[in-house]
């Protein structure tokens, strides 16, 4: 489950102040029918009290495998030290332009690593998230990244939607690809602080 709350998400200490979104490359690769996508949020910044603690920048790569999954491998760069970092992620069913991504229909099981210094890129285990459906026409993956600060409450997060994909039929005939670039879900991307974590 997604640990990210968007209404605490707007908290003014954890807001972002750029985001670059880039489909990297849509391309197959045989003989597994690979699809792959990238999305770059930059220049994100994080800090508590009215202070600025730091910067970040964050890739996401996404795969869609086998017509109907999605697979995921995320890092992320941070000006400060953190005491442990959690990806997370979750697949979601909306279109392009919908809402908060759609309805979410499958989780996956967050994993941590531990401290980290300054400036240290923090790699996700891969896969750290595979999930898979072939009963709806659209989908979409959401990866959250977070992290703790020693000596400060709560998290700072940042997460970001893939491209939609899309399939023209469902079930066991089902084989999505990713839409074009602009194809993006609603609420794609953000970043914030939430205080109880």
């Amino acid at each position: 489950m997604l640990r990210c709350d968007p209404a605490v998400g707007s908290h003014a200490e954890g807001r972002g102040s750029e985001l670059h979104v880039v489909l990297r490359e849509q391309r197959l690769l045989l003989p597994r029918l690979e699809l792959r996508g990238r999305v770059i949020s930059n220049n994100f910044a994080y800090g508590y009290g009215g202070t600025r603690l730091g910067t970040g920048t964050a890739y996401v790569d996404w795969y869609l495998t086998n017509s109907t999954y999605f697979d995921e491998a995320a890092d992320f760069t941070l000006t400060s030290s953190s005491s442990t970092a959690v990806f997370s992620g979750a697949l979601s069913n909306g279109a392009r332009g919908v809402s908060g991504g759609g309805r979410v229909l499958q989780n996956c099981i967050p994993r941590a690593s531990g401290a980290h210094g300054p400036s240290v890129t923090i790699y996700s285990a891969k896969p750290y998230c595979v999930e898979g459906d072939n009963t709806s026409y659209d989908h979409n993956m959401t990866s959250e990244m977070s992290w703790y600060i020693s000596g400060y409450p709560g998290y700072w997060y940042v997460f970001e939607r893939s491209v939609v994909a899309h399939t023209p039929s469902t079930g066991p005939n089902a084989f999505y690809a990713f839409d074009p670039v602009n194809y993006l879900p609603g609420n794609f991307w953000g970043n914030g602080y939430n205080p109880n974590g």
